[in-house]
């Protein structure tokens, strides 16, 4: 069974399951015998195949059966070098021209952690998809006006097997499945110039750049929005299972207008808006770290504080001192401190003192007196 009719199977059990309660029974039965499980794990068998190939530093060429496309790696190079007539050459054939974008692209987003990034995995369907030639108006049924036995869901192909493996590292990729929902989406929607025509030379011809706008540039204006929470950058190789008892089918396409889907995706939106408030939160914690190094920056030294501090406490508190008392005690006047009054009191000097001497001088004419009397 060819991968377009594995699809059209594919749609039938899926609205049997959508419409028909008794379906659930046989559910997976009916699964099993669309064979697109099988498709996606012999896909996925064949990039691991050729990532461990040129992990052991073999040179790999990857071509159909015809002869017709040929696609050599060495070290993840895309070059035919000349090595590859010295050194012993590994040949991995492929049923269909199809696979070959399909298998060099997983073993690359196998080896190299960088197609593992939002940005990197624009760059591996550029390079791998766009650039080498895959019709994707013809293997979609863009317009309706190619041949229908040329529609073969090839590249959706390739997306679910990307998942597959997303779902045995989840903390390795950079994007999460609403950006590869929307590139599926965008393939079948037309809205942007990426995926239209078959080659780059009717993209050129028909001016794209000029006349559309990419699918990469409203992803990349809004990429919070497809970036991984939980992503956590990982160098090493990955070594994903091809096997049928780590493969699913993914619900989040085939079945996510069913209601049992629409939990997942509430959850999903709860982490999204979690990870939203930890970044205000950490922002928010930045700006006032940020404030209170400024405002230590600006205030002087503390020693200078302290001693302009205590200079006018004490010159507030002898003038509150002067204030509050009419006058101040020296040792030999005393002062009016109201400026009114001066002309009235301006100084009396040695007050106490001289009473007494006049006292004396008094009581000594006096006993003069009296002894002038007794005299007499």
């Amino acid at each position: 069974m060819s991968v377009r009719w594995q699809c059209v199977a594919l749609s039938l059990v899926l609205t049997r399951f959508s419409w028909i309660i008794w379906a659930e029974s046989d559910w997976y039965t009916q699964l099993d015998n669309t064979k697109w499980l099988h498709t996606i794990s012999t896909v996925l068998s064949g990039g691991i195949q050729i990532a461990e190939l040129l992990e052991r530093g073999s040179p790999v060429l990857t071509h159909c059966s015809d002869g017709y496309v040929m696609h050599s790696l060495r070290s993840l190079s895309l070059s035919l070098s000349l090595s590859l007539l010295i050194k012993p050459l590994t040949r991995i054939l492929v049923s269909r021209w199809d696979r070959t974008s399909q298998i060099v692209s997983i073993a690359q987003l196998i080896l190299d952690p960088y197609y593992r990034t939002l940005r990197g995995f624009e760059v591996l369907i550029e390079k791998e998809w766009l650039s080498f030639g895959h019709m994707f108006s013809a293997r979609s049924g863009h317009g309706g006006l190619g041949n229908a036995s040329d529609i073969s869901p090839i590249f959706t192909v390739f997306i679910d097997c990307v998942w597959q493996i997303v779902q045995q590292y989840p903390c390795s990729f950079e994007f999460n499945e609403r950006f590869l929902l929307t590139v599926l989406d965008e393939l079948f929607y037309c809205r942007f110039g990426t995926f239209l025509y078959n080659n780059e030379r009717e993209r050129v011809a028909a001016q794209l750049k000029q006349r559309t706008i990419s699918l990469w540039s409203m992803i990349n204006s809004s990429a919070v929005r497809f970036r991984n929470p939980h992503y956590r950058p990982n160098s090493r190789r990955l070594s994903p299972s091809a096997s049928m008892r780590r493969l699913s089918l993914w619900t989040g396409y085939y079945l996510r207008w069913t209601s049992f889907q629409h939990t997942k995706e509430s959850v999903s939106h709860v982490t999204r808006k979690i990870v939203a408030e930890r970044e205000l939160l950490q922002r928010q914690l930045c700006d006032l770290r940020e404030a209170q190094s400024n405002s230590s920056m600006n205030t002087p030294d503390v020693g200078s504080d302290d001693t302009t501090d205590d200079e006018e406490d004490e010159a507030e508190t002898e003038r509150v001192h002067v204030d509050v008392s009419p006058f101040s005690f020296g040792t030999d006047e005393l002062t009016v401190n109201d400026d009114d009054d001066n002309d009235e009191y301006d100084t009396i000097s040695n007050r106490a003192p001289n009473d007494a001497e006049e006292a004396s001088a008094s009581s000594s004419s006096a006993s003069s007196q009296q002894n002038s009397q007794s005299v007499e």
